[in-house]
């Protein structure tokens, strides 16, 4: 590795963290509620020692009945609370700080692939440029988390190929095993890496020793995972639970298994593993999550399009190259751990996508660039060509971008949970101005009686921001509200609603309890409204 290259890398990463870390706390503009839990998660981890369950430096963090956190997330944002107070920005910097560390290893990746600086650069600057790595590199949660192993495997595995080191081999397969607790789709992805790597020593005819490195170096790292599962038994049902696999109140884990191998799923499953693949989907954004989402740019900016047809064929044509392979596979394979969970378009279970296409796509910019192409046009105009395509990403890219801290924040908000930010440090605000004796949370309901699907995260939501303003104090002052026992609240207590709940708006019209503020939501609507005895 030579200066040059160490510096090109520190630059595309000081880049890139200036992208990745802008406004942080503005967009997304609202915490979603795992970063909430993994925030106070981490924050008990790192003031403490201990989870918010009593558990001594846990493996796996149970921060809700069905919910299981990777350690990676947990700790990593306990090492960032160790440095900063808790907050929206601290949640979420880890993460950045991983979508940089992306950026760099793809530079070094396809540096060591395509033989060339400039190609190095590509690489990672389509990585930073792809709308899905960018939106899903500035939330405080753990989907992005697989990739750098990833991408270490790869560049380990190509280091292997060349120089026959088994010490290189063994720190890929060693990478695959430490990533296993980096995402929940990781305990199906990376022992499928491994088998990719089983792969390569196969075509390459290594002897059974080299098997033995890479198991050696991989199998031991999964053994914490089996003895936890063992200790935390309920685990298991809880996971099938609360990703729907199958009804493991009435089904075992074999019947499970038939049920999500029978026709219904397995065709079910076909068509969401096309659309994961559907130009639709890969380069306009259709039909994906408005929370990992624009809905106005794709997973990849559109000029990939054509570089990943190029380098889709390059490497088919190709395959007998064991990297060439891999490429594929890895890409094709991408969306395997997605398609347990029935959800479609769900880009944030398959984020391998991402340097898999990126990499193919930049040896598609390689063959255009070479003038390789089956055509008689001269060297020079393919390299026009190639050029005009890659000026369209940064020019597709600050459409996105606009869109991402200008419209795309007011879409995005409803499916965040709304201006619940507004609602709680209004609270906390005015209990400053006036000490309010009692804080009182209604049940969020519409003028219809339907409960509002956010009560259930209010307590969580609340913690966090009377942890971020260091205002635990109020938690003792803080109980239900109860229309029936009004009379009993003392004067001046605050009850958080929300405008077109019935009761509430009854007791206001009464004189019973007055509206003190309401929420703006992005639209200029309101939801929340704080209500003072």
């Amino acid at each position: 590795m030579n200066p040059k290259s160490v510096a090109i890398a520190f630059l595309l990463g000081a880049m890139s963290a200036w992208m990745y870390g802008h406004r942080l706390d503005y967009a997304p503009p609202y915490v979603e509620i795992d970063e909430v839990l993994i925030g106070l998660e981490a924050h008990a981890i790192q003031s403490t020692g201990h989870d918010l369950g009593g558990e001594f430096l846990p493996l796996y963090s149970q921060t809700a009945e069905h919910s299981w956190y990777q350690p990676f997330v947990i700790y990593l944002t306990a090492l960032a609370l160790k440095i900063v107070p808790l907050s929206e920005w601290a949640v979420r910097a880890p993460t950045v700080c991983i979508g940089v560390i992306n950026i760099a290893l793809i530079y070094f990746v396809a540096r060591h692939l395509f033989g060339s600086e400039l190609f190095g650069v590509i690489a990672a600057g389509l990585l930073a440029m792809s709308p899905a790595h960018f939106i899903h590199g500035r939330y405080g949660m753990d989907y992005l988390y697989p990739v750098p192993f990833v991408l270490a495997w790869v560049l380990c595995l190509a280091l292997y190929t060349e120089h026959r080191r088994a010490w290189v081999l063994a720190i890929g397969t060693s990478l695959l095993g430490i990533g296993f607790y980096s995402y929940i789709s990781s305990i199906v992805m990376m022992p499928l890496y491994f088998a990719v790597t089983c792969l390569v020593l196969r075509g390459q005819q290594a002897p059974r020793r080299l098997y033995g490195v890479a198991a050696a170096a991989f199998l031991p790292l999964l053994l914490p995972f089996l003895v936890w599962l063992v200790r935390h038994p309920s685990a298991y049902g809880a996971t099938v639970t609360k990703y729907g696999l199958y009804d493991a109140s009435r089904l075992d884990a074999v019947q499970g298994l038939r049920s999500l191998v029978s026709y219904q799923s397995v065709s079910e499953r076909l068509s969401h593993y096309w659309n994961f693949f559907n130009p639709s989907f890969l380069f306009f954004g259709s039909g994906t999550k408005l929370m990992f989402s624009t809905n106005r740019a794709g997973v990849f900016l559109l000029p990939l399009a054509v570089f990943l047809m190029v380098g889709i064929w390059q490497a088919l044509k190709h395959r007998a190259s064991a990297i060439n392979l891999v490429l594929l596979v890895g890409f094709a394979t991408a969306p395997f751990a997605a398609l347990i969970v029935s959800e479609e378009n769900a880009i944030f279970r398959a984020l391998a996508l991402l340097p898999f296409g990126v990499l193919l796509a930049t040896m598609g910019v390689q063959h255009v660039w070479s003038g390789a192409m089956a055509t008689r046009l001269p060297v020079k105009q393919w390299r026009i060509l190639a050029a005009c395509l890659l000026v369209l990403a940064p020019v597709q890219f600050a459409y996105f971008w606009t869109d991402y801290f200008s419209d795309y924040r007011v879409r995005s908000g409803y499916w965040l949970g709304g201006n619940i930010r507004g609602a709680l440090e209004a609270l906390i605000e005015r209990d400053e101005r006036e000490h309010a004796p009692g804080i009182y949370f209604g049940t969020l309901q519409s003028s219809a009686g339907q409960i509002d699907g956010r009560n259930q995260y209010m307590d969580a939501y609340w913690k966090f921001y009377l942890t971020k303003h260091d205002r635990q104090d109020l938690l003792a002052r803080t109980m239900p509200f109860e229309p029936q026992n009004l009379r009993t609240m003392a004067p001046g207590s605050l009850v958080l609603a929300n405008l077109g709940d019935t009761t509430t708006d009854a007791l206001v019209s009464k004189g019973e309890l007055k509206q003190v503020k309401a929420i703006d939501e992005l639209d200029h609507t309101s939801f929340f409204v704080v209500l003072q005895r």
